[in-house]
């Protein structure tokens, strides 16, 4: 890859490894005994007690009446269990064990219990040597004992994982791995050091912004007794606002849109095929216990009438999609999109309003995060063409328009779908916070926002010049705090920095870093601690793993179309086929080649190349549906198998957020075969 070719060493492991060559590192440093032992005694669940039936031992177990959110460690200065402290994380004069056993007495009699840290070196030590590892990934046993040695004799371990590894059926344990590699070595918290995916940095003077202002007063008002609860219980800031944020979650108008689209989207068929994997029971149960006990929302039981997609290019991204048109659209009356460019959605709507792009308008980003801590502004330096505008004027125009119709038709008032009483009557009017921002003011709500965010230290005029500005902080927004860190002028930003100088509990249910989960869909998975986990065959028994990555010569998915770019690739969508692979299938580069599966099937160019790993295709994302011939994309071969332990909930940390801890889509390592056209 373009990131490979200037690294000092390449580690090339076959699709859907990752965990394998994790777990391999952990392993070979818990070995040669480098791991920070300070560290991870008191900042992890590792010394945690452990019962023989893998779950935590609890006040509970030990007492009527006890809480199930208290847990225990082994003193092995005295032999005694005690109890992990919940307001801090300092255990006084107590030195936590890590390794050993005891049999304590609970309410049901005496049970052997272990540490955490005791039962993952086990594992570790049975599954996971180097040589085992090798032979996972298809990697050269040298190559895997080179990096184990590089990683475990670190000083300082700096990662950053992305947004790809989610889109792996086992991306969570993957991530798992990985941080526990990091963890171990303490490598956290400090200058050179951190494992980081998209650390979200929310402008919260979006929460403060006109009608959003009022409504954000109230709700605090809503959720006042229960902070000032938990605070005078003991928890932090952080805590607290992240179990508000999963409250939120709870109660409004929100749910997971994979199972929204699994029902409506008739995807079912595909997202619960058993592809070879190892369940016992079918995924349909899964989903229904998760349903029932409240884990995950349960969504509408009618599909959508009217589909409203703002910037949401949906047949593009959601994997399956040819389901999705071909069977949900022709009952839906009306599909609206706005969006900024020709996507492949605007081609299935019957209405499509045009959104000016980001040089026709003055515009703020609502996130970015701490990778690059700087907010970018755009500025209008021509009018939209034709009949595109600004997002602010399209929504306010039919906030208008809405009002309108209602006052017209004598409807003051509606129930949603959650039976909420909401208003119709004064719509505009709150839209645009009492008419002070009607249809024309895109720049002076930039400008607010801007104004109104607490961690950017400039106006948006003072701001024109350059363009752009570094932040000053975090902000108290719960999606920033978990960044836990300050933003100095001059110093690099270190993320997560206030585990080491201001120590306190995590958010999760052990108020510590937590490898181990003893929730139920985790310990009947077998996935309660982080675990190497084949693939399911998403897709049928095919020889060819097809996977992805972002494309180079676009902002995400904004430009794949731009004829300028495309003469800096083919032209045209193309794939990246090893070249014994095309050999052996007849494939000559520049070919148009059939990529196919037991779901379906689409036509592309090949780009023979001998870095391609043998037995893998890469399509890198973001083609538009009619860059194919027959304008047949490559989402139809994508079943995406929903990943049962993704149903979780009901446990602490482990409770839906948005565009988080919710079932998600997987598409890379998905099975195929491939022969020229």
């Amino acid at each position: 890859s373009a990131s490979a070719i200037h690294a000092d060493l390449y580690v090339p492991i076959r699709p859907g490894t990752d965990a394998a060559l994790a777990l391999a590192v952990a392993r070979h440093m818990i070995a040669t005994g480098r791991y920070d032992a300070n560290f991870i005694r008191s900042q992890t669940d590792l010394p945690l007690l452990v019962r023989e039936d893998g779950r935590f031992l609890r006040q509970a177990d030990l007492q009527p009446g006890g809480r199930t959110d208290v847990f225990y460690a082994l003193d092995e200065r005295t032999g005694e269990i005690v109890e992990a402290p919940a307001s801090h994380l300092d255990w006084g004069s107590a030195r936590p064990a890590l390794t050993g056993s005891a049999r304590v007495a609970t309410r049901e009699g005496k049970v052997l219990v272990r540490p955490v840290f005791e039962i993952l070196r086990e594992r570790l030590e049975r599954g996971y040597r180097l040589e085992q590892v090798a032979a996972i990934c298809g990697t050269p046993a040298p190559v895997v004992e080179r990096f184990a040695e590089i990683v475990a004799s670190a000083r300082s371990l700096a990662g950053i994982a992305g947004s790809c590894i989610p889109k792996f059926y086992h991306g969570d344990l993957m991530m798992r791995a990985q941080i526990l590699v990091f963890v171990l070595g303490g490598h956290l918290g400090r200058p050179g050091a951190g494992y980081d995916t998209c650390p979200f940095l929310r402008l919260d003077g979006l929460d403060r912004f006109g009608a959003s202002q009022i409504e954000g007063l109230l709700a605090k008002l809503k959720m006042a007794p229960a902070l000032v609860r938990k605070r005078l219980a003991g928890e932090t800031k952080e805590r607290v606002l992240a179990d508000l944020m999963r409250d939120y979650m709870e109660t409004a108008n929100v749910f997971s849109s994979v199972l929204y689209w699994r029902e409506h989207g008739h995807l079912k068929e595909r997202t619960d095929a058993p592809w070879g994997r190892d369940l016992r029971r079918p995924v349909s149960a899964y989903v229904e216990r998760s349903l029932a006990s409240g884990w995950q929302r349960r969504p509408p039981a009618h599909g959508p009438r009217v589909l409203f997609l703002a910037g949401s290019n949906l047949v593009r991204r959601l994997r399956s999609s040819d389901l999705l048109v071909e069977r949900a659209f022709p009952s839906i009356d009306l599909i609206v999109t706005t969006d900024v460019r020709m996507t492949t959605s605007c081609l299935y709507s019957d209405i499509l309003l045009p959104g000016a792009t980001s040089y026709e308008k003055d515009d703020v980003p609502n996130w970015f995060t701490l990778l690059s801590p700087f907010l970018h502004i755009t500025q209008a330096a021509v009018p939209p063409r034709g009949e595109a505008k600004p997002e602010w004027t399209i929504h306010a125009l039919l906030a208008r328009a809405i009002e309108r119709r209602a006052r017209a038709r004598g409807i003051k008032t509606y129930r949603d779908r959650s039976g909420k009483l909401r208003r119709l009557d004064d719509f505009y009017r709150r839209f645009t916070a009492g008419g002070k921002y009607g249809p024309e003011a895109q720049s002076e709500v930039a400008a607010e926002v801007v104004e109104k965010t607490s961690f950017v230290p400039a106006t948006f005029d003072e701001l024109r010049p350059k363009g752009f500005v570094r932040v000053s902080g975090i902000g108290s927004h719960p999606i920033n705090l978990g960044n836990a860190t300050d933003v100095r002028p001059d110093q690099p930003v270190v993320n997560r920095q206030w585990r080491r100088t201001r120590p306190g509990p995590w958010p999760t249910l052990t108020r510590r870093i937590q490898f181990y989960i003893d929730h139920p869909l985790y310990l009947e998975l077998g996935e309660e601690l982080p675990v190497h986990k084949e693939p399911p065959a998403s897709g049928g028994n095919f020889p060819l793993i097809l996977t992805s990555g972002h494309t180079r010569w676009s902002i995400h998915s904004g430009w794949r179309n731009v004829p300028w770019l495309l003469y800096l690739q083919r032209g045209q969508a193309a794939a990246f086929v090893a070249a014994p692979d095309a050999r052996a299938r007849g494939i000559r580069d520049g070919d148009t080649i059939r990529i196919w599966n037991d779901v379906g099937e689409f036509f592309v160019q090949a780009k023979v190349s001998a870095a391609v790993r043998p037995g893998t295709v890469i399509l890198y994302h973001a083609w538009e549906d009619y860059q194919f011939p027959g304008r047949r994309g490559y989402r139809n071969v994508l079943p995406s198998p929903l990943n049962p332990v993704e149903l979780a909930g009901d446990y602490n940390h482990l409770r839906p957020v948005p565009a988080s801890l919710q079932p998600g889509q997987n598409d890379r390592d998905t099975r195929v075969d491939i022969a020229p056209a």
